[in-house]
């Protein structure tokens, strides 16, 4: 009699090691759907975000500038100015204005709301563009002379720099 009770002690442990390794399992296979739930929200809110970003961006606010600086080199003006020779059409706030958009962009990647590599992917044409405007760096010249502009600047620069892994 004895035997039989620890044989079936034997065999009710087996079965409850076997309902916890059931339960392990179960417990794993969820946190992977969590996380990639997760992650995928993470993609979709980035993927949001960089739309309405893009909605500012081209919108009628920036036509100017981004006509002249797509359909000119790095050396035409976007900034009206006083002296002799070719004007831009923008003031220096429009230029400071379409810039910080991309400064914006820095942050948000800093900060992990947004994707670098979907930052790149949709920014990184008008980044680059911008940036190779002498009217742009300028900007960006007297904004690094303000203690409160110096994280401007370099977030531009980081984001100029960023390649997609």
């Amino acid at each position: 009699m004895l035997a039989l009770a620890t044989l079936a002690l034997v065999v009710t442990a087996y079965f409850q090691h076997i309902d916890s390794v059931e339960a392990i399992e179960a417990t794993k296979r969820l946190a992977v759907a969590t996380e990639t739930a997760a992650t995928d929200a993470r993609k979709t809110e980035s993927a949001q975000l960089l739309l309405k970003l893009d909605d500012v961006v081209q919108g009628s606010r920036f036509n100017k500038i981004i006509t002249d600086i797509e359909s000119h080199g790095s050396s035409y003006p976007l900034i009206a100015r006083t002296k002799k020779g070719r004007t831009g059409r923008s003031t220096d706030a429009d230029v400071e204005e379409y810039i910080g958009i991309f400064e914006d962009l820095g942050y948000f990647i800093q900060d992990n709301l947004i994707i670098p590599k979907m930052a790149y992917d949709h920014f990184s044409y008008d980044i680059e563009k911008a940036w190779c405007n002498a009217d742009v760096q300028r900007t960006i010249r007297e904004a690094q002379a303000y203690i409160w502009s110096a994280v401007v600047a370099h977030n531009l620069v980081l984001f100029a720099r960023l390649k997609p892994a």
